[in-house]
């Protein structure tokens, strides 16, 4: 069933074409975000390059807050509007790929834009407390090493148990509400986690190959005028692979 699975997800890459449009849509808006978060960020990023040695010896983020307010709190809501999209390219790839028309996934994911809200809040929540996690480990490791290093062991497994059993709320996102949907993962992967632990790792497997594979063609086709589509594709395919695999996988056990 596992590889079954694995086996459908590459053919709906190949044979179902419209899977690839939100996703290729999201990466050409992110790519125009970061051309213009880049140029609102320009000065930010040349004082760090120009001044690194004397900020070291500032306190830096009281540099920036007064300097670059407005720069950085425009970059932060681009930031986390970039993420809503995501998630709601995520659930339009996702009803795709459990059959739905194009247009119909995409405007059913665009109208639940509040469920999209809420997984960028828990996204950017989580972000957030890994970065204050590993400030407490810095600092624990200037003491001793050997605790930082078992704690840092302690939260990986827990990390890595928490996204395994969190990870189907993305696809059950499209049936249910964020609450439900995420009660849906934690119910779908109890008698499943070892099942679901294997089928996360194949899929890893899948795209190292892949990738490997991926960044040979672009080396050959290095300087070639399709170079550019070309690395689109690949750039899009992990999440794309990843997106199908879950939900096919999620919804096959149901």
């Amino acid at each position: 069933m596992i590889l079954s699975n694995l086996f459908a997800s590459l053919l709906q890459l190949i044979f179902k074409p419209k899977i690839w449009f939100p996703l290729i849509g999201m990466l050409i808006i992110s790519t125009a975000t970061t051309a213009a978060m880049s140029i609102i960020l320009q000065g930010l990023i040349l004082d760090v390059t120009i001044y690194s040695n004397i900020l070291e010896l500032q306190p830096v983020f009281s540099v920036f807050l007064t300097q670059y307010f407005l720069e950085i709190i425009f970059a932060i809501i681009l930031a986390f509007l970039m993420t809503v999209l995501g998630v709601i390219s995520f659930m339009s790839t996702s009803r795709i790929a459990q059959g739905e028309k194009l247009v119909k996934a995409i405007n059913k994911s665009m109208n639940e834009y509040q469920k999209a809200f809420g997984i960028a809040l828990i996204f950017w929540g989580a972000f957030i407390f890994v970065i204050f996690l590993g400030m407490i480990l810095s600092i624990i490791a200037g003491f001793n090493e050997l605790i930082a290093i078992a704690l840092l062991t302690i939260l990986l497994i827990v990390f890595t148990v928490v996204f395994v059993k969190v990870v189907f709320a993305l696809p059950a996102l499209n049936k249910n509400e964020l609450k439900e949907a995420i009660k849906s993962s934690w119910k779908f992967t109890n008698n499943k986690f070892w099942n679901s632990i294997i089928y996360l790792l194949l899929i890893g497997v899948i795209l190292v190959i892949l990738g490997s594979i991926f960044y040979q063609i672009e080396l050959l086709l290095e300087g070639n005028v399709i170079e550019l589509i070309v690395l689109a594709l690949f750039e899009t395919f992990p999440s794309l692979f990843f997106i199908s695999a879950i939900t096919n996988y999620f919804y096959s056990k149901q």
